[in-house]
């Protein structure tokens, strides 16, 4: 099985989260820049993390007290202003996430993923300097995914700051999973 979205409203941008959510919501026809989205989900919103066994998702575990930008309400927030649907999902399996992955892409809505981008920096040629300092990973940075083809085994991503869009394996998708 296969699909793919035809995706061209892809911009450069600064901000891991305002930037695919721009690119999202001009493929639905809205043609804003990512600062109209970063002041329309009411400006910065902090996020605290802790390496404390309490956090159940170990992508979010911090081995030091770190406070980063952007979680998911700012782009609700957005949405809700803008009068577009935002559905935000966790799924603990990594089964279910893959079928809803793949549902959303074969009715052609490109998906927004929260992944741990270590898994896949090696093969854009990038290292991260808090993992290489403190081993310090961060499971919060967003991508699009737009396509999928199990019979190459690979899916398509769209990353904030690179222009094109980047083909990785199905299974570097499963090891970044948030």
């Amino acid at each position: 099985m296969h699909a793919s979205i035809p995706f061209t409203s892809h911009r450069l941008g600064i901000n891991c989260g305002s930037s695919p959510f721009r690119d999202v919501l001009e493929h639905y026809g809205f043609n804003l820049t990512e600062d109209m989205i970063f002041g329309l989900g009411s400006g910065l919103n902090l996020a605290y993390h802790h390496g404390d066994v309490s956090v159940p998702d170990h992508h979010w575990r911090a081995p030091l007290t770190i406070v980063t930008g952007r979680s998911i309400a700012p782009y609700q927030e957005a949405a809700s202003v803008l009068g577009a649907q935002l559905y935000a999902r966790r799924c603990l399996s990594d089964d279910a996430a893959a079928r809803q992955l793949k549902e959303l892409i074969c009715r052609g809505s490109p998906v927004v993923c929260e992944i741990d981008r270590e898994e896949m920096l090696p093969r854009l040629g990038q290292h991260n300097l808090l993992t290489q300092r403190f081993g310090y990973r961060f499971g919060g940075h967003k991508t699009i995914v737009t396509a999928f083809d199990e019979e190459a085994n690979t899916a398509t991503i769209i990353e904030n700051m690179l222009p094109d869009p980047v083909v990785v394996p199905l299974a570097c998708g499963r090891a970044c999973r948030a």
